[in-house]
């Protein structure tokens, strides 16, 4: 969830850089970089999501993973077909995702230890600054 956020970021600052400012080939080659780097982390993060599962004996957790896989595919065909007055589906496909994956981090540690690598914020590295340390 907070990888689809972070690429939603991403796809909206490259879409105002490439239509804006197009032509600085500087700014077109950082952004080409970014995708690269959140392609990465959307592949990591999605292999190292089914090695948790794949390693994980019990079957709510794989059954739990294998329907939000399903939701989510189905948001992202859904979003890219182009059909009008789906934002009522949308939500409700989000919703019964966003169940399963509550239900993986509740259900299995490993689950919940990979999705956890994705949720430090800035205020977690102050928190673990001892005085005189900074953060680069």
């Amino acid at each position: 969830m907070y990888l689809v956020k972070t690429a939603e970021i991403f796809n909206n600052i490259n879409e105002f850089a490439l239509i804006y400012l197009s032509k600085n080939p500087e700014l077109s080659a950082i952004c080409y970089n970014d995708e690269l780097l959140l392609k990465g982390l959307l592949l990591n993060s999605e292999r190292s999501l089914l090695d948790a599962v794949t390693n994980s004996n019990d079957t709510a957790v794989t059954t739990a993973y294998w329907y939000m896989k399903l939701y989510r595919d189905k948001i992202s065909e859904l979003q890219s077909s182009g059909l009008e007055d789906q934002n009522e589906i949308l939500d409700s496909l989000e919703t019964l995702a966003n169940d399963q994956e509550r239900k993986l981090v509740i259900l299995s540690a490993d689950f919940a230890n990979t999705r956890k690598q994705f949720e430090n914020t800035w205020e977690d590295v102050l928190e673990n600054l001892s005085k005189n340390e900074a953060a680069i």
